[in-house]
């Protein structure tokens, strides 16, 4: 019997680039002095194509995005005032979680699982302090019980280990808990490898090459509400 659902956060309770978009808004507009002719548009097209949805390029200049982030944009042929890879690398980590911008149907599906008795978590490959900044960000974080980040715990998804010590932490066996992630390796195998009942959102992340739709797959958050709430 499932008592707890995870998620995934990128693109599972957050849609990471129409996030990038509220971003690059924010940054055209926090530097606008120092920046010659630029659009948002623009910004935020350098960084998605750095970002990739989160999982980064070979091609990056930088070992993580972030990081490659803000090389990029130091690197802007626009700035009147130069401005420092440090302060860019800074802005970002600081404010890129604030205008996440949540999948519309999460928040009312977070409600109704936690009202119809499940527990709630949140596993997600990244630093503890932009999961917490996200999920806080969007309103998020009082509903879960667990925040387990790759970065706290020392190793990544899809590794068995981070959804076993998840499930622990919340005085359950794996086969008690579901998880949800648009990333068919680290979301789905991931999870079923730990002994976890997994669905693999679609629409952000394709399938690898040769593999078919599992059948636990969701077109959207909503298809939820027929597993666990009818």
């Amino acid at each position: 019997m499932i008592k707890a659902i995870i998620f995934d956060l990128d693109n599972t309770l957050t849609h990471r680039n129409k996030s990038i978009e509220q971003y690059a808004e924010a940054f055209v507009e926090d530097f606008q002095a120092q920046l010659t002719s630029i659009s948002k548009e623009e910004i935020a097209a350098l960084i998605k194509g750095i970002d990739n949805n989160g999982y980064g390029n070979p091609t990056n200049t930088h070992s993580s995005q972030k990081m490659s982030i803000a090389y990029a944009l130091s690197q802007l042929p626009q700035w009147q005032t130069p401005v420092s890879f440090y302060v860019l690398l800074n802005h970002w980590m600081h404010n890129f979680p604030l205008h996440s911008v949540a999948i519309p149907e999460a928040k009312e599906l977070l409600t109704l699982l936690k009202h119809q008795g499940y527990r709630l978590g949140v596993i997600s490959n990244g630093a503890a302090f932009s999961r917490l900044a996200t999920l806080n960000a969007l309103g998020f974080l009082q509903d879960f019980e667990v925040v387990i980040s790759s970065d706290e715990f020392g190793t990544k998804k899809p590794d068995a280990s981070i959804f076993i010590h998840t499930a622990q932490q919340m005085g359950l066996a794996p086969e008690d808990c579901c998880y949800i992630g648009d990333h068919y390796t680290n979301d789905y195998l991931g999870a079923t490898r730990s002994g976890m009942t997994a669905y693999w959102l679609e629409g952000f992340i394709p399938l690898p090459s040769g593999v078919s739709k599992p059948d636990n797959t969701l077109t959207n958050l909503d298809d939820l509400k027929q597993i666990f709430l009818t």
